[in-house]
């Protein structure tokens, strides 16, 4: 209705709905000519009522790329040199350059083959999340509802009522705009809706308002709702196959950086037998456990045997690992979450719990835990890498954060 109100204004029939609510109108105008801008900006400032300055610009103009495919261009890097841009933000090759988001998308397109009762939900995020081929293939099972995420839940709980099973597809920045959804229309009422949480993590170049640092803690306090973190895409696709399997509300969260497919690769500890190890380094989120990896491999060179455990289960955790570790006597926990609400919090919580079963069995120590994560903070702008470094979370600072913490190698750091 407001576009049709929009083309009137421009084809001459002025009615001028914005007058309903008591504002005015002044527009459209030409948004590349500064002259009018400039008076209609003053206009607009002697009226003693709200004005709507209707101004027409074109996403993109001036650099073709980006007029030819806006979306894509939604967001801009600062302009590097792309092949030092790629291994910055954690992918180098082409090969790695196939993202989570799209990997998500083509598996969701899968399963939907196979289920009819699976639709896709985003808010004005189709290209981003990978769900356009959806789209393509299943228009009358595909809901983009705008910029609007309380709605994308709440229509989706909706849904599930109706034996739909819904995958809302939403930036982690975003979800939190339907909080209040998630816990009244999902949670409370223990509906079946499964959230595709894409930029998880600390996110490079988009600035404030786009880090994904805070889903861990608002999803996990939620009565009935799970969070995993897949290492990788075929974690991913287990994950996304376990949802439609399982009733109940469900959270995947997965990182913007584009990664190679890490199932194959050996390096971190899968099995756990409780007295193997006296340290270990845990870490949850995709993007992230390179780091530890890194850290791992510097520890190493001074002479302390650090193995990487990764936890695709945040909530609730995963209690095999977790007792596996108990005999440690210090857990390093690595997420590039937020530190308040964040998974190692989790972690510390449960082996203090623990702390009075094990007094009980023999006088058993726990570990004692150390959490590595973003402090409080709004991440700026930045590379992937550039913004680990800020808050100490690359594999070097990690490793020399470890190292001074049991007191190896001193005099050689």
């Amino acid at each position: 209705g407001f576009t049709a109100y929009l083309e009137d204004i421009k084809a001459g029939i002025i009615e001028k709905p914005f007058e309903q609510y008591g504002l005015e109108y002044i527009g459209p105008i030409d948004g590349y000519d500064m002259r009018l801008l400039l008076a209609a900006f003053k206009e607009a400032e002697k009226k003693n009522r709200g004005v709507v300055v209707h101004v027409l610009t074109k996403k993109g103009k001036g650099y073709l790329p980006a007029e030819a495919e806006p979306e894509k261009y939604h967001g801009l890097p600062r302009p590097v040199d792309e092949s030092i841009l790629k291994k910055e933000n954690g992918y180098s090759d082409a090969e790695s350059y196939r993202g989570f988001s799209s990997a998500a998308g083509e598996i969701l397109l899968d399963l939907a083959e196979k289920d009819s009762r699976i639709v896709a939900v985003t808010a004005a995020m189709k290209d981003g999340t990978g769900l356009a081929r959806f789209s393509e293939r299943f228009p009358d099972r595909f809901f983009d509802v705008g910029i609007c995420e309380p709605h994308a839940v709440t229509m989706s709980a909706a849904m599930s009522k109706g034996g739909l099973i819904p995958f809302v597809a939403v930036y982690s920045s975003f979800l939190q705009r339907a909080f209040d959804n998630i816990l009244h229309d999902v949670c409370i009422m223990g509906n079946n809706v499964k959230f595709l949480v894409d930029r998880a993590g600390l996110i490079p170049e988009d600035g404030e308002t786009h880090q994904g640092i805070f889903d861990v803690g608002f999803l996990s306090q939620l009565p009935k709702m799970r969070v995993l973190a897949p290492e990788n895409y075929e974690e991913l696709r287990l994950a996304m196959k376990e949802a439609v399997a399982v009733y109940g509300p469900i959270a995947i969260r997965y990182p913007k950086a584009r990664l190679s497919d890490l199932s194959k690769e050996k390096d971190t500890v899968r099995s756990v037998r409780p007295i193997d190890y006296p340290y270990a380094l845990l870490v949850t989120g995709a993007a992230i456990k390179a780091e530890a990896v890194e850290a791992a491999r510097l520890c190493r060179q001074k002479g302390l045997e650090l193995p990487v455990f990764y936890s695709s289960k945040i909530k609730p955790l995963d209690v095999e690992l977790l007792s596996g570790l108990s005999n440690c006597r210090k857990i390093f926990v690595l997420e590039d979450s937020s530190k308040l609400g964040g998974f190692g919090g989790m972690v510390s919580n449960f082996y203090s719990e623990k702390r009075g079963e094990y007094a009980d069995n023999g006088g058993k120590n726990i570990p004692a835990v150390e959490i590595f994560a973003v402090e409080e903070d709004f991440p700026s702008r930045g590379t992937y890498r550039e913004l680990l470094k800020r808050y100490g979370l690359d594999g070097e600072t990690v490793a020399k954060k470890i190292l001074k913490s049991l007191d190896y190698g001193r005099k050689t750091l």
